[in-house]
């Protein structure tokens, strides 16, 4: 069945990741966690993709974690000095996401992407620097997958469909997250995370929650 088909290649991909980019992926979560500690924010900039739904604003997630326009880059009062911010995006080429990573990287912003090498490597560039957004980050995670994003060959169709960057994106956001709270409570931060508002009380707790980061900016 092609849905095991797809469990199965996702599975694998997970799997590839995971051992591929576990170095990375504890660095990202390092940088992230010191950040905090020493009062920057979080950014996300998800260029096209399910992140922004998945990871802001979510329970079990982290309240420091805020969703950016490329617009919000640009603006030095909002993304700033000593930030990170994370930019996913598959492929990378976007001339408006690799001015806006420039931008920030002047600033002094540290920029995580997430991004896929198998669809950079068949990316035609927009920027004129010739440079993609694996070529300007300061820290590269690579999603894997294959060029065209998707997994699945459908031979009497003569396409391949369902694809794996939404996936594999928020696997490893949600990553970089464990090993983030896991270094800020051995540091004695306790960051905020959201409680669920469907839950008896949830909701208290969550305004609860969104005063605390508010008051402590982790």
């Amino acid at each position: 069945m092609s849905s095991e088909r797809y469990f199965d290649a996702i599975l694998e991909l997970i799997q590839e990741v995971r051992e591929e980019q576990r170095q990375t992926i504890q660095k990202a979560a390092r940088h992230a966690a010191r950040t905090l500690e020493e009062g920057g924010c979080l950014h996300l900039l998800d260029h096209g993709h399910l992140l922004g739904a998945e990871l802001v604003s979510r329970a079990g997630g982290l309240a420091a974690l805020r969703l950016v326009t490329i617009e919000d880059v640009r603006n030095p009062a909002l993304v700033r000095r000593g930030d990170v911010l994370f930019v996913a995006s598959v492929s990378g080429r976007a001339r408006e996401v690799i001015e806006a990573v420039l931008l920030a990287g002047e600033r002094g912003v540290l920029v995580i992407a997430l991004t896929s090498n198998a669809q950079a490597a068949h990316a035609p560039v927009e920027h004129e620097s010739g440079r993609l957004l694996r070529d300007v980050a300061d820290l590269v995670i690579d999603i894997g997958g294959a060029a065209g994003d998707a997994l699945l060959t459908f031979e009497r169709l003569g396409r391949r469909a369902c694809p794996s960057s939404g996936v594999i994106s928020a696997v490893v956001m949600w990553a970089v997250v464990a090993e983030a709270v896991a270094k800020m409570e051995a540091d004695g931060f306790m960051p905020t995370i959201y409680t669920s508002a469907n839950v008896p009380g949830g909701l208290e707790r969550y305004q609860a929650e969104i005063q605390r980061y508010q008051r402590l900016g982790y």
